[in-house]
C-alpha cells in the first residue's frame, strides 16, 4: 500500500475505521484471532493486577492515613476486588464463548472509573484528575481503536462528570480535563492503525516469501526429474533456507569442486556387437538394466552418469571410506541384479564393475543449457577406462569371471575393516605381463564375487559405519 498518495479523506477514514484496510485482504480472520488473543492475554494480566492494588490500597493508604469508616473503605476496595476477579475469572475460563469479548473489560473498566469519581465525594481530598487517569487508562487496556475508545470514553465521562459536580468542581474544569483527555486517548489509540499496517506489510512479506518457497519447491519437483536424485536432493534442500534464488542454487549445487571421491565403472560386453534384435536388446536388457543400476546407484548416495548400456557413478561423501563402501554395495547390488536379468533373457552378457578412488573434480563441467553434464574428472576416472580396457587382454580372462567386483589398490587401502571378511583376490598385473595404459606403475588389482554373502557382509559394515558416525 502506498501510504503517500492517500488523500486526506482517505488517512481520516483510516485512522478512524483502521479494519477497514484489512477487508479486502485474505488476512482479516487472522488478525482478529491475533487481536482475541493479545486482548485475552492483556486482561488476563490487568485484572488480578488491579485486585491486588485495590487490596494493597486500603493496607497501605487507606489505613495509614486514617479513612472512615473504616469498614466502609474495606468494603469498597474489596468489592473492587471481587469484580476484578470476576474479569479475570471470565478471561481465564469462558473468554471464547462471547463474540463481543472486550464487553466484560468495558463494563469492569466503566465500573472502575465511576466508583473513583464517587472515593472524591467520600474523600474530597483524592485528586480528581485520577477519574480521568482511570478512563485513559481504561482505553489502552481495551487496546482497540481511536474511534471507539472515545466511544467508550464517553457515557463513562457523562456518569462521573455527574458525580464530579456534586463536588466543587466546575463544569469548565470537567469539560477543559474531557477534553485533554480525548486528545491523549486520540493520539496513543491512533497507534492502532499503525498496528494494522504492520501487520499487512508482515502478511504480505510472509506472503511473498511463502509463494516464493512454493516456487522454489515446485522448480525442485521439476528439476528433479532432469538431475541425479542426490544433486535435486541438495538443490532442494538449499531452496527451503529461503535465502537464496532457485538459479544461485543451481550454482552453488552444481559448481565443480575437488573431493574426494569413490567412482564405479561398468560397461555391458557380449550383447549389443553380436545381437540383431535392437528391439530385445532396448527393451528386455537395456531399459531394465540402466533403471536397476540407477536405483542401486542413487540408494548408496551416488551420482550416476549412462551413457547407452555404459554406467559411470562417483559418490561424494566427505568421508572417502564411506564412499569406498558405498561404490561397493550399488556395485554388488548392479552385478546381482544384472546376472538375474540374463537368465531371464537367457543371454551371455559379461559385465565387471571397476571401483577406484581418489581425488577429483564433481559437478558441473558444462555450462546451464543444453551442455549440462554433471559428472567426475580426474585421475581415479581415467583409472577406470584404462582398467576397463585391460579387462579385455586374454592374459587375464582365466582370472576374472563375468560380474566380478574389481578393485583398484588404492580403493582396496580405503575399505573398511569390517568388509576384509570377504575374500578378495589379488591380481599382480605385471606377473601376468599386462600394463595399464597411461597407469603402469599400478601392479595390482582386487577381485571378489558378487554373492549374497558378500553382499550381507557390506551391508552390515555400513550399518556399523553409520553407527560410529552417530556416536
Amino acid at each position: 500500500m502506498q501510504h503517500s498518495a492517500e488523500t486526506l479523506p482517505d488517512k481520516a477514514l483510516a485512522y478512524l475505521f483502521p479494519t477497514s484496510l484489512l477487508e479486502h485482504t485474505p488476512w482479516l480472520a487472522i488478525w482478529q484471532d491475533q487481536e482475541r488473543e493479545r486482548f485475552c492475554k492483556t486482561a488476563k494480566l490487568f485484572f488480578p493486577t488491579a485486585a491486588l492494588l485495590y487490596l494493597a490500597h486500603y493496607w497501605l493508604f487507606d489505613l495509614p492515613m486514617g479513612l472512615e469508616p473504616s469498614e466502609g473503605w474495606l468494603m469498597f476496595r474489596l468489592s473492587m476486588v471481587l469484580t476484578a476477579l470476576l474479569a479475570w475469572a471470565y478471561y481465564v475460563v469462558a473468554a471464547h464463548l462471547l463474540n463481543h469479548y472486550r464487553l466484560v473489560a468495558v463494563i469492569t473498566s466503566s465500573v472502575f472509573c465511576v466508583s473513583q469519581a464517587y472515593v472524591t465525594i467520600v474523600y474530597p481530598q483524592a485528586p480528581w484528575l485520577y477519574c480521568f487517569v482511570f478512563s485513559i487508562a481504561s482505553t489502552m487496556v481495551l487496546r482497540t481503536t481511536a474511534l471507539k475508545s472515545v466511544v467508550f470514553m464517553t457515557p463513562s465521562l457523562i456518569a462521573q462528570w455527574a458525580v464530579l459536580t456534586e463536588n466543587t468542581i466546575t463544569t469548565p474544569e470537567f469539560l477543559s480535563a474531557a477534553g485533554v483527555s480525548y486528545l491523549v486517548v486520540g493520539v496513543l489509540r491512533g497507534s492502532y492503525l499503525d498496528d494494522v499496517r504492520y501487520f499487512l506489510l508482515t502478511q504480505g512479506n510472509l506472503d511473498t516469501q511463502r509463494k516464493n518457497i512454493e516456487l522454489r519447491i515446485e522448480f525442485s519437483e521439476r528439476i528433479k526429474f532432469f538431475v541425479p536424485k542426490h544433486i535435486a536432493k541438495r538443490m532442494e534442500r538449499n531452496l527451503r533456507r529461503g535465502d537464496v534464488s532457485s538459479i544461485a542454487t543451481i550454482y552453488e549445487v552444481l559448481e565443480p569442486r575437488k573431493k574426494e571421491v569413490a567412482c564405479l565403472f561398468s560397461d555391458i560386453r557380449g550383447f549389443t556387437g553380436s545381437s540383431k534384435d535392437l528391439d530385445l536388446y532396448v527393451k528386455d536388457l537395456a531399459i531394465p538394466n540402466i533403471q536397476n543400476c540407477t536405483q542401486a546407484i542413487e540408494e548408496f548416495g551416488g551420482i550416476p552418469r549412462k551413457i547407452g548400456d555404459l554406467v559411470f557413478a562417483y559418490f561424494d561423501h566427505q568421508e572417502l571410506e564411506r564412499n569406498v563402501l558405498s561404490a561397493i554395495l550399488a556395485g554388488l547390488e548392479i552385478s546381482l541384479a544384472t546376472s538375474f536379468e540374463h537368465q531371464k533373457a537367457d543371454l551371455r552378457i559379461k559385465r565387471y564393475i571397476l571401483i577406484s578412488c581418489g581425488e577429483a573434480i564433481v559437478g558441473n563441467i558444462g555450462g546451464l543449457d543444453s551442455s549440462v553434464e554433471i559428472t567426475a574428472l580426474g585421475t581415479p576416472v581415467n583409472m577406470l577406462s584404462r582398467l576397463d580396457e585391460a579387462t579385455k587382454n586374454p592374459l587375464i580372462q582365466p582370472i576374472i569371471s563375468a560380474s566380478d567386483i574389481i578393485l583398484t589398490e588404492q580403493a582396496f587401502r580405503n575399505i573398511p575393516l569390517a568388509l576384509r571378511e570377504i575374500e578378495l583376490a589379488k591380481i599382480d598385473l605385471w606377473e601376468l605381463g599386462l600394463r595399464i595404459r597411461d597407469f603402469e606403475d599400478e601392479r595390482l588389482i582386487y577381485s571378489f564375487s558378487p554373492t549374497r554373502r558378500n553382499l550381507d557382509i557390506a551391508k552390515a559394515a555400513m550399518r556399523s559405519h553409520s553407527n560410529e558416525q552417530t556416536h
